[in-house]
């Protein structure tokens, strides 16, 4: 039991000071702002005072825009949206990806963490971490209804909730849970747990593989991979790594699981075909969140200790760009036309030590105190956007369409 607690504390602590491979979220301003609860049934306008800003990039110059009331029928009827997880609050804001304003921050409790979204569209799985309160996990999975912007159910799972994915055909969410080191499979249909299973020490990331018969589960407290069948529900494989698993992804052609180091010096690629591994790829210090553009052409991973977009040749399996994005990138996505990158980031302070300095006394997780940010790129340029002023610690984020039913 002390040897449990142990690694369970360390898993949190890292999570917060090196980022775990979760999924891109982006924030809306500190919790209560426009707040959604579970019990309401339509979403509350952002309130027009204090608003979180979005600053829009012309060439060398900018604007800045803020979200209000009077805009909010045409926010909703918006072609997708993108949702981020405050990982130092209780909500996960939701974006207009077409407008790049905050539309509503949704109260699912404290410490959100890692989000996915079903292939419809029709709801968001966030998994809620409680973690602020060490003695007082939550360990529960909220749904967002993409809809009405607002809590529908609130799953409970066995054990402390980290990353999640959701299988392609939208009929399974897979969570890991970091406490008790396994994998909970949600049925989307009930709402419930259908079946767990045990993989290795603390597992905190989890990807599947584009026909669904296999998950690829990162173990932050074992520096592996569990290579899991979900047909038999019983791990397969184990694939050993150059350190503390970050962040996992499966290329779009199936062929390969790309798996993150949070604490280590090499980005792990798993042939998905033999489930051993095939290659390394020498990167910098604490890689986070990893997702590939929709050819499968690049890699792109939030190189969390040195404030970059990391850009990756999946041909020739070297870095080939890395991107000044602000400090301590943590989460991405990318749109589903591949267009535009996600990134979000606690400051953007390009000096992540001054940026930890003013973001956070001694002993506090960076962006304790401030707002943080996501930094939109254009993929083919690799230049800035739109930079949207987030909540604090902005943590992961997932891309979705946006749902009216």
């Amino acid at each position: 039991m002390p040897q449990t607690i142990a690694v369970l504390v360390s898993i949190v602590i890292i999570a917060i000071a090196a980022a775990a491979v979760y999924t891109l979220h982006v924030f809306g301003g500190p919790a209560g702002e426009g707040t959604v609860g579970a019990g309401s049934q339509t979403a509350n306008h952002i309130a027009q005072s204090g608003q979180p800003s979005t600053t829009i990039m012309h060439g060398s110059s900018a604007t800045t825009i803020r979200s209000n009331a009077s805009n909010q029928q045409a926010l909703f009827s918006s072609p997708g949206y993108l949702y981020v997880t405050n990982y130092n609050g209780t909500t996960v804001s939701i974006i207009n990806t077409s407008t790049y304003k905050v539309v509503a921050n949704v109260s699912v409790g404290d410490s959100p963490v890692g989000v996915a979204v079903t292939p419809d569209g029709r709801y968001a799985y966030v998994a809620v971490s409680g973690s602020s309160n060490q003695q007082d996990f939550q360990n529960s999975v909220a749904v967002i209804d993409s809809g009405s912007l607002r809590v529908v159910k609130n799953v409970s799972v066995n054990g402390h909730p980290t990353g999640l994915a959701i299988s392609p055909d939208g009929s399974y969410v897979y969570v890991a849970l970091s406490g008790t080191g396994n994998l909970d499979a949600i049925n989307t249909t009930t709402n419930q747990v259908e079946f767990t299973i045990r993989v290795g020490t603390g597992p905190n990331c989890v990807a599947v593989t584009s026909d669904g018969r296999y998950a690829y589960v990162g173990n932050y407290g074992s520096n592996d991979t569990s290579v899991v069948d979900l047909t038999s529900r019983k791990v397969v494989a184990t694939v050993s790594l150059e350190g503390h698993a970050g962040g996992a992804a499966i290329t779009p052609d199936g062929k390969s699981a790309y798996v993150t180091t949070s604490i280590g010096k090499a980005i792990s690629i798993i042939n998905t075909s033999t489930m051993k591994l095939e290659s390394t790829i020498p990167e910098g210090t604490n890689t986070a969140a990893i997702s590939f553009s929709p050819d499968g052409a690049y890699a792109y991973v939030a190189n969390y200790g040195k404030g970059t977009l990391g850009v990756i040749d999946t041909a020739t399996g070297s870095f080939v760009k890395n991107v000044t994005v602000g400090a301590f990138p943590n989460g991405i996505s990318v749109s589903p036309d591949g267009k535009y990158i996600y990134v979000t980031v606690v400051s953007l302070t390009k000096n992540t030590q001054q940026a930890k300095q003013q973001q956070s006394g001694t002993g506090s997780p960076p962006g304790s105190e401030n707002p943080g940010y996501v930094v939109v790129l254009d993929s083919s340029t690799y230049s800035v956007v739109a930079q949207i002023e987030a909540g604090k610690f902005p943590f992961s984020d997932a891309v979705g369409e946006a749902n009216s039913v």
